[in-house]
């Protein structure tokens, strides 16, 4: 998943890597969004994000529609 989103080399984006036994910040617009078990992507703009993305090869896709 990391080698897909640093590939892409988007200068003016934020990473935030959350360990698996923790959950995202309540203040996070991704909070809540699901409960899933495996490596996930949300990409969020302002307050808004996407729907996770689970496979790797969706986040440029996801991006750029």
């Amino acid at each position: 998943m990391l080698d897909n989103i640093n590939n892409l080399k988007i200068n003016d984006s934020l990473l935030t890597l959350i360990n698996p036994d923790d959950d995202l910040p309540k203040n996070h617009p991704a909070f809540g969004k699901t409960n899933v078990s495996q490596t996930t992507a949300y990409i969020c703009t302002g307050q808004n994000c996407s729907l996770p993305i689970l496979d790797p090869d969706k986040i440029k896709q996801t991006l750029f529609d």
